[in-house]
C-alpha cells in the first residue's frame, strides 16, 4: 500500500468520526442524542418498523435500540401498533408529538446540510458521490473476508 492510499485512508477514516460528532452536537442541541436522532430519522423515512429491522437498519444491537425506543416512549414520541401479520411484533412509527418534534429539527439539520453540499459545485457533488459509494461498496466486500487484493 503506498503512502498516499495509507493517507487518504486515515483521513477517510477521521471525516467519518468527525461527522458523527457535528451530528452528535446538532442533536444535542435539541436534547438527544445522536442514537436519538437516527432512530427518529430512520422512523420518519420508514415508518412502521419492528424493532429488530429498526436494529439491522441502525447497526446496533437490541438493548440499544431498546433503551433509545424506552426514552422516546417515555417523551411519547413513539406509537406503536400490533403487526396485522403477526400480532406479537409491534411495527413502531412517530407520534403526533414525535414528528412535531422532529420536523423542526430536521429542516435545520436539511438547510445546515444543503448548505455545506451547495459550497462544492455541482460535478463534484456528483463525483463525491460516486466515488463515496464505490468506496463504501468496496470495503463492504473487503470486510466480509476473503481475498483482500485490489
Amino acid at each position: 500500500m503506498t503512502h498516499s492510499q495509507d493517507e487518504s485512508i486515515i483521513s477517510w477514516y477521521r471525516q467519518g468520526a468527525l461527522l458523527d460528532r457535528m451530528y452528535a452536537d446538532f442533536a444535542q442541541r435539541y436534547g438527544i442524542s445522536l442514537t436519538e436522532l437516527r432512530l427518529l430519522r430512520w422512523l420518519r423515512e420508514e415508518p412502521g418498523l419492528t424493532q429488530a429491522q429498526l436494529c439491522q437498519a441502525l447497526l446496533l444491537p437490541k438493548q440499544t435500540v431498546s433503551g433509545v425506543m424506552t426514552a422516546l416512549r417515555a417523551r411519547g414520541w413513539l406509537a406503536e401498533a400490533a403487526d396485522p401479520e403477526d400480532r406479537r411484533r409491534v411495527r413502531v412509527s412517530l407520534s403526533a408529538q414525535g414528528e412535531a418534534f422532529l420536523a423542526p429539527m430536521l429542516a435545520d439539520l436539511g438547510a445546515r446540510e444543503r448548505a455545506a453540499f451547495a459550497c462544492l459545485p455541482e460535478e463534484t457533488r456528483r463525483e463525491y458521490t460516486k466515488v463515496n459509494e464505490q468506496l463504501t461498496q468496496a470495503l463492504g466486500e473487503k470486510m466480509k473476508g476473503g481475498n483482500t487484493d485490489v
